[in-house]
């Protein structure tokens, strides 16, 4: 592994860690995740370059930011599918439905999850490769 790779996957940890401590706090999640996106946009490591991309949608789908949200989830999922990666590429999917639902726009959720469908026909789940509930976006009052 790269120093890069070990750099974004700090970064990965340090917003999701940010996510749970800091929880009140949205505005201050949503610069970090815009800095660890910014000082990690070099990684020559596409696949973790994308998962920074997806998190960073996350939070902004928290931080109620949708159309911010989707356009990073749309750029990690470019890069994704070019990678092959299909086990992110189908939470940049999921994570995406979420964004749409919690927007109302239920054809929009459920058109992301049949896009998915052929993605999630050919990975076959064990217990090691479950998404983390951790990347999933939550409905803030």
């Amino acid at each position: 592994m790269t120093s890069n790779c070990n750099a974004g996957q700090c970064g990965i940890d340090l917003v999701d860690t940010a996510r749970l401590v800091s929880w009140p706090d949205i505005d201050e999640i949503v610069s970090l995740a815009h800095d660890v996106e910014t000082k990690c946009a070099a990684i020559s490591d596409n696949i973790t370059r994308a998962r920074i991309l997806v998190l960073l949608g996350t939070v902004l789908q928290e931080a109620q930011q949708p159309q911010e949200a989707l356009h990073y989830l749309d750029q990690a999922r470019v890069m994704l599918k070019a990678a092959g990666n299909t086990y992110n590429l189908a939470t940049a999917y999921q994570i995406t439905s979420w964004v749409h639902y919690f927007q109302g726009r239920l054809s929009e959720a459920l058109g992301t999850i049949e896009e998915a469908c052929p993605i999630d026909r050919k990975y076959v789940y064990s217990s090691s490769h479950l998404p983390s509930l951790w990347h999933v976006p939550v409905q803030r009052q």
